[in-house]
């Protein structure tokens, strides 16, 4: 557990995730690179963020993600319990808000 939240193999935050491949980006225009949402659990700091199944993490607190294991230092790292994350969603860029409290 990270601050409370379930960080698994591929968890973080209430949400399932993947890394992006070619044929993924492909598919999810508009990121190159990034962390696909797979899913996101009700009621957990992802949902109340607003990350979507669909969306692709490309930076967090403004330093690019790539794989999952960025995206959980960055969590690891945030201070006062949230991280910026720069997601694309259906091809348009967007902030979102992960918070949890400490």
């Amino acid at each position: 557990e990270v601050f409370g939240l379930e960080v698994g193999r591929r968890g973080v935050a209430g949400a399932e995730f993947a890394e992006l491949n070619p044929e993924l980006a492909e598919y999810f225009r508009g990121a190159r690179e990034g962390v696909l949402v797979l899913r996101v659990a009700p009621e957990t700091p992802a949902a109340r963020a607003g990350l979507e199944s669909g969306d692709v993490v490309v930076r967090a607190n403004g330093e690019p993600v790539r794989t999952i294991a960025e995206l959980r230092r960055a969590i690891t790292r945030a201070e006062h319990g949230e991280v910026r994350l720069d997601v694309v969603r259906r091809g348009a860029q967007r902030e979102v808000r992960l918070r949890w409290e400490r």
